[in-house]
């Protein structure tokens, strides 16, 4: 979480301003429906900005961890669930 930052955008042909916080969730591209829906359950606007980023590069070492990461989760979820 990244905040508070003062945001201004177009919103119904006015400029806003709002204090928001700024959520990244670092995870993988077949996951990206199932968190799209969860915030948009939760969130209270009617528009988040909600924005997949691809990674071009990153530490390989890192990038490792986070797919090992993953994977161990999906399976922790899939034997919790069976």
């Amino acid at each position: 979480m990244i905040g508070p930052v003062a945001s201004t955008y177009w919103w119904r042909d006015r400029i806003e301003t709002a204090e928001e916080w700024l959520c990244v969730i670092k995870s993988s591209r077949d996951r990206y429906v199932a968190l799209e829906k969860a915030i948009r359950d939760i969130h209270p606007y009617e528009v988040p900005e909600i924005i997949a980023v691809p990674v071009a590069r990153g530490s390989r070492s890192y990038l490792n961890w986070l797919g090992k990461t993953l994977r161990a989760r999906r399976t922790k979820r899939r034997t919790a669930n069976t």
